[in-house]
């Protein structure tokens, strides 16, 4: 099963299309209000506003549809996220809600490269809580629940980051669910090339992917877990960014992800 999938129905963290294109999670090189659903501290890379759409589909199982937005003050950064999922198998209806806040605070340093696409020699932490409102299959009846995230994202040089996220490391929603690790590592070969690896709990296990800039409005993502194909692309124009990512299963089933990104504000400032 895709990863996009199972967080989606059990966590309902949903990866943004730029991790879906790339196979790896957003633990070490997540730098948006999508990313930060699945790894809180991305919010501090985040230089202006940032409002995003998602819609994601695997044809004849389900879909799921989002929106998100952040904000950065100096060291803190706030984000917002609503996701509906729709499970098809079951005759259709909304069979989940959720929606979040997190909060994320850079330690020290800056998060900011001093060339664009490196990383900002920093420490960073996040920790984003969910509410979900879902049916319960015993009952009939709505359920509702409470989910913890937490994170941490550090980079020592501008050419290396690393990162690990906890997600549903404390839940409400479900006593018996299990929390989901991530631990990565992005590596920036040049200005157009940056490469990352991850290992994820719960069974999906090592990923790696890369990230290739063809210009400043095309980028090209690849990556693999051994058991799903990952491949996707950017495109930006001024303060928008559209992103493209599709998951190939084993098992001969596609993922689809879409997302439509506005940047808004001035650019922030570090004291």
């Amino acid at each position: 099963m895709l990863l996009l999938l199972i967080l989606s129905v059990t966590c309902f963290a949903p990866e943004d299309p730029h991790g879906a294109g790339l196979g790896v999670p957003p633990c070490s090189w997540g730098r948006g209000c999508l990313s930060a659903i699945q790894a809180p501290p991305s919010l501090v890379r985040l230089e202006r506003g940032q409002a995003c759409l998602l819609f994601s589909e695997m044809p004849g199982a389900g879909w799921l549809t989002g929106c998100a937005a952040g904000k950065s003050w100096e060291k803190l950064s706030i984000g917002l996220h609503a996701v509906r999922y729709e499970d098809r198998e079951d005759g259709g209806g909304a069979s989940r809600l959720s929606g979040g806040l997190t909060i994320a605070r850079v330690i020290t340093g800056s998060p900011y490269g001093f060339i664009e696409e490196f990383f900002g020699p920093s420490l960073a932490v996040g920790l984003g809580i969910r509410a979900s409102t879902w049916e319960d299959d015993s009952t009939g009846e709505r359920a509702t629940g409470f989910d913890l995230d937490c994170g941490l994202q550090f980079s020592v040089f501008p050419t290396f980051a690393l990162g690990f996220s906890a997600l549903q490391v404390a839940s409400l929603a479900d006593s018996t669910a299990d929390a989901v690790y991530n631990y990565g590592a992005s590596y920036v070969f040049n200005r157009d090339l940056t490469g990352h690896v991850a290992w994820t709990s719960g069974g999906t296990g090592l990923s790696a992917g890369a990230d290739l800039k063809i210009s400043d409005a095309l980028r090209v993502r690849a990556g693999t877990d051994g058991e799903t194909l990952s491949c996707g692309a950017g495109l930006r124009h001024g303060d928008l960014e559209l992103d493209y990512g599709l998951d190939l299963s084993d098992d001969n089933t596609a993922l689809h992800s879409v997302s439509l990104t506005v940047s808004f504000g001035e650019r922030r400032s570090f004291r």
